[in-house]
């Protein structure tokens, strides 16, 4: 009888023992879960976040999605921090939509006969104010929560690229191509080349053009190139501007990043294209380009007193390789990003924003804001020894 008592008592230990590290197994497990559980809702950012909805209300000249995406998908394949966003023109969804974005350069006066107050309308723009004039700012006074804009003040800031220090970029949404080309000397045969679209313009680059032409010759492409240039043909206006700007790349050494105009922030895409495709920026703009570029990695127009002095520094520079290729000791440190490498980011940043920003704000006077308060430069100021 005591022989069975010990074994009972040495059965319940036992027992204890087992359900003891079961107990212990359980709550290990339980934490893991919980501990996987939030970190997957960090990494995605969505935990309960409700999914937000974002109208194109207009048109985009004409290209749908503007460039970005219908849908929510775009948002998950861009790696966007906050991808809970669908984005759609279907304008009987504007009751349900949490933005309504309008693209000012398209808008005619086709106002929404109801403003909810649960939206955000959302001022879009990548033209200069110089190019778009004719628009009844006035007639919006009071009604945009948020501006969206190539200007660096606005709330969601429209990247046409970045040349970003390379330790830097930690950013999961920011992408990069494999368009950087690596810097060939021996094939680039051709001095200056020249892509445009606009032939008459505010800043009068056409003219400084025509003087530089004196000196060297300017290799022109694009629709003021009289059809005497061309670049590959291919049916997507992404893969057409990959494709010459690749051939550029591959031939020329100098490609003039000029600005049609001459307004605050107003910088383009083919300024940093064409640092993503292998060539020296020769810029022109009323910007700070030592804010947005590395140390000797651009040539700035407005540096020189004349054409001729500016076509002998290239001619120099053409016949002295070591010297030209000191304008991509950047690479060794920063990373270039075209346009179609950074558009996308100011859709993730609307995305997020309509997660976590609850603060009110209106635009009282956009007209104020957009207009006058951006200081558009007369190119002959700037430019008074040129004689434009």
């Amino acid at each position: 009888m005591e022989m069975t008592y010990f074994m009972n008592l040495l059965e319940m230990r036992r027992f204890r023992k087992h359900r003891m590290i079961f107990s212990i197994l359980t709550i290990i497990l339980i934490l893991s879960l919980y501990s996987f559980i939030r970190k997957d809702k960090r990494e995605n950012n969505v935990g309960t976040y409700e999914w937000k909805t974002i109208l194109l209300y207009n048109s985009f000249f004409d290209i749908k999605g503007w460039e970005f995406g219908i849908g929510s998908e775009p948002f998950k394949t861009k790696k966007c921090r906050y991808n809970k966003c669908i984005i759609t023109h279907d304008r009987n969804l504007i009751k349900a939509s949490d933005a309504v974005v309008f693209h000012i350069a398209d808008l005619e006066r086709d106002k929404p006969k109801f403003r909810f107050p649960h939206q955000r309308w959302v001022f879009f723009q990548m033209e200069s104010t110089i190019n778009q004039r004719n628009f009844e700012y006035k007639n919006w006074n009071g009604l945009f929560n948020w501006t969206m804009t190539y200007r660096r003040d606005s709330d969601i800031h429209i990247r046409y690229g970045a040349v970003l220090p390379t330790s830097d970029i930690k950013d999961m949404y920011y992408h990069h191509s494999s368009n950087d080309m690596s810097l060939n000397v021996t094939k680039k045969t051709k001095l200056l080349a020249w892509m445009v679209s606009n032939c008459k313009t505010q800043g009068r680059r056409e003219a400084l053009v025509k003087q530089i032409e004196v000196y060297v010759p300017v290799d022109i492409y694009g629709k003021c190139s009289n059809g005497k240039l061309t670049c590959p043909k291919n049916k997507s206006a992404h893969d057409r501007q990959y494709d010459c700007f690749t051939m550029l790349g591959n031939k020329y050494k100098f490609h003039l990043a000029v600005e049609n105009s001459l307004c605050k922030d107003y910088v383009t895409e083919k300024l940093f294209n064409t640092m993503t495709y292998g060539m020296v920026p020769i810029v022109y703009g009323d910007v700070d380009y030592s804010e947005l570029l590395p140390p000797h990695s651009y040539i700035d127009i407005t540096k020189f007193n004349s054409a001729g002095e500016l076509a002998k520094f290239l001619t120099e520079l053409d016949k002295d390789d070591a010297r030209y290729e000191e304008y991509f000791a950047w690479k060794k440190k920063y990373t270039a990003f075209s346009y179609s490498d950074s558009y996308h980011l100011s859709w993730c940043d609307l995305c997020e924003k309509l997660h976590t920003n609850t603060t009110p704000k209106v635009y009282e006077d956009i007209d104020r804001w957009w207009n006058k308060d951006t200081d558009c430069v007369n190119p002959r100021q700037l430019m008074k020894s040129w004689k434009i």
